[in-house]
């Protein structure tokens, strides 16, 4: 199965394209003009691939959270590449994204939400090696964060900034990695599984999850 996948929800830009078992991925960090950049960044993703928009059977973008302006551009993307070629498109939540990149098996990923909130999530490996959600998103107060239990590790920006406190509310040893951000080539593998699952949609419905306290 062949997957162009899409990630702008953030100031670091990437597609990545996954052709059965390999994935491509190309990764920019840019502060403006994310639509004319994700554009080049796929035909050159297209281009060292050899193969055509023609050759893949969906689009998957990451669907939040993160930037207003960043999210919209990934979802009118994916739809645009979506209508061209008559294929679906799978929206990817950005928190997996993050959790399908660590090497431990449960992992509370939380993203700054400003004014101490945070947007979290718990996600927990399958057997197949894929980050399933466990429970749901919230966003919530960071006090609100759930890190009861043994064997979870943490990730994403809202670790970044409140570690510390985290780590202090939690009462026991827990591991996190900084500097983790959702990334095209994990939303691929996701994007896949998803379609796999039934959650491809139609080019028309590709629309980003907002939240006002993501607004930039």
């Amino acid at each position: 199965m062949n997957i162009l996948a899409i990630n702008t929800s953030d100031d670091v830009l990437s597609v990545a394209l996954k052709l059965n078992d390999e994935i491509l991925s190309k990764q920019l960090r840019a502060e403006r003009n994310h639509n004319q950049s994700v554009l080049i960044m796929i035909d050159q993703i297209f281009t060292n691939a050899g193969v055509e928009p023609e050759d893949i059977d969906a689009v998957a973008f990451g669907v939040g959270p993160g930037s207003f302006t960043g999210l919209r551009i990934a979802a009118g993307v994916a739809q645009g590449m979506a209508f061209g070629i008559d294929v679906p498109v799978v929206p990817v939540s950005c928190m997996a994204a993050v959790a399908q990149k660590q090497t431990c098996d449960k992992v509370i990923v939380a993203i700054d939400a400003k004014r101490s909130n945070l947007y979290w999530g718990r996600y927990v490996r399958n057997s197949n090696g894929l980050m399933e959600l466990s429970g749901e998103e919230r966003l919530s107060s960071m006090m609100d964060l759930d890190i009861s239990g043994e064997g979870w590790c943490g990730a994403g920006s809202g670790w970044d900034m409140h570690a510390e406190k985290l780590v202090q509310m939690s009462q026991q040893h827990l591991e996190w990695v900084k500097n983790q951000t959702p990334q095209a080539s994990e939303i691929a593998l996701l994007g896949e599984e998803g379609l796999i699952q039934g959650s491809g949609r139609d080019a028309c419905l590709a629309a980003p999850i907002y939240h006002s306290s993501y607004f930039t």
